[in-house]
């Protein structure tokens, strides 16, 4: 069993109109992914980090 390190992001708009909660690598990352998503320009966003979490892959075909 394998353990993959990831955060959890709060990543707002410069406008408040959109905010989501964002696991990713980095904070970079999380943004980014934000961007894509929503449209918004990379210099309108700001993210925090809420906590590290830590997934646990036992190597098998199934999520639950």
């Amino acid at each position: 069993m394998k353990n993959l390190h990831k955060s959890f992001y709060w990543v707002k708009s410069y406008d408040n109109h959109e905010n989501w909660f964002v696991v990713a690598n980095d904070q970079y990352l999380a943004e980014k992914f934000f961007v894509e998503n929503e449209g918004y320009d990379m210099e309108l966003v700001e993210s925090s980090e809420i906590c590290k979490i830590i997934f646990e892959d036992d190597e098998s075909d199934e999520y639950y």
